[in-house]
């Protein structure tokens, strides 16, 4: 749950992979990596990644709600942060649990896949790979 430990293992084992593989440090590479490490914790609600996601989640769905609703109506803002608040626990409450589906095998590979399909670059795809994986070692050894 200490972000610090999984970061730099994560990075650690990233440089490892990228030296070896000839993989040069971009910002997006960077990125996914730094979300790689952090990410599997999402299911914890005392993590900064949690608190992260249900601030963005309650924000999109305010901002969907508020682009719906008709521009007449007077309680438009107030109906948009109802949306918000309702999204926002029922994310608090279907949260998987903690070192659930989020801290799977599986989930490694939907990252990396996920990492692919937005830069369509292999070497970030294997970095995601590597980082979100990193999280169970580094679960093991802190």
């Amino acid at each position: 749950m200490n972000w610090m430990p999984h970061v730099a293992l994560a990075f650690a084992l990233a440089h490892a992979f990228n030296v070896a593989a000839g993989v040069a440090w971009t910002l997006p590479l960077f990125a996914v990596v730094f979300l790689g490490a952090i990410l599997p914790d999402v299911d914890h609600k005392k993590t900064r990644i949690f608190k992260f996601a249900l601030v963005a989640v309650a924000a999109l769905v305010f901002a969907a709600a508020y682009q719906t609703i008709s521009l007449d109506n007077p309680a438009r803002a107030v109906a948009a942060a109802l949306a918000a608040a309702l999204a926002a626990i029922a994310v608090s409450i279907l949260k998987p649990r903690h070192r659930g589906i989020t801290h799977h095998p599986l989930a490694a590979l939907v990252f990396g896949l996920a990492a692919y399909a937005l830069t369509r670059e292999m070497g970030v795809a294997a970095n995601g790979v590597i980082a979100y994986a990193s999280h169970y070692l580094s679960d093991r050894l802190f």
